[in-house]
């Protein structure tokens, strides 16, 4: 099961993007994927997990010049469709129909902040600005509680 969480971690991110393994390592620290294994610290154990997914065609090493082990992957659209898919089923996070991610946090515990174009966006922007309902703030500070994680793509289109 940890490792499906893991896999699943790879489909928050923008389609061919270079995910580094340290950004991976503190995530899944973060959310204990990567529990204590006898003799093995967490950066052996994130190295084997990222090359399972390497063997298994999931995930593509990126080698860099003079560097030894790979230090960021990326996927193929085709497996981060499939992902996204699971993810969305898994409620491991919400995506809008081109795969991007969301703010929308209701039915998961992660959300992505996006620009305020959006309907899930304005009613955000509503609840900042003090200039919503007081049902939908009670709602909202109730899936706001829940919230684990908030990411922040500041270069991703929208």
């Amino acid at each position: 099961m940890r490792h499906k969480f893991c896999l699943l971690c790879f489909a928050v991110f923008p389609e061919n993007a270079e995910i580094k393994k340290r950004l991976l390592r503190f995530w899944w620290v973060a959310e204990n994927l990567v529990p204590p294994e006898d003799g093995k610290d967490e950066i052996q154990i994130v190295s084997e997990t990222l090359q399972k997914f390497v063997e298994k065609g999931f995930i593509q090493p990126i080698l860099k010049k003079n560097k030894l082990q790979p230090r960021s992957y990326k996927m193929t659209p085709i497996v981060r469709s499939c992902l996204i898919k699971f993810a969305k089923d898994a409620s491991f996070f919400d995506y809008d129909e081109d795969g991007k991610p969301t703010m929308d946090f209701t039915s998961c515990k992660k959300a992505c902040m996006v620009k305020p174009e959006g309907a899930l966006a304005q009613w955000f922007s509503d609840y900042l600005d003090g200039q919503d309902n007081k049902q939908d703030t009670e709602k909202l500070s109730a899936d706001m509680i829940k919230l684990q994680m908030l990411f922040n793509f500041p270069d991703r289109e929208t």
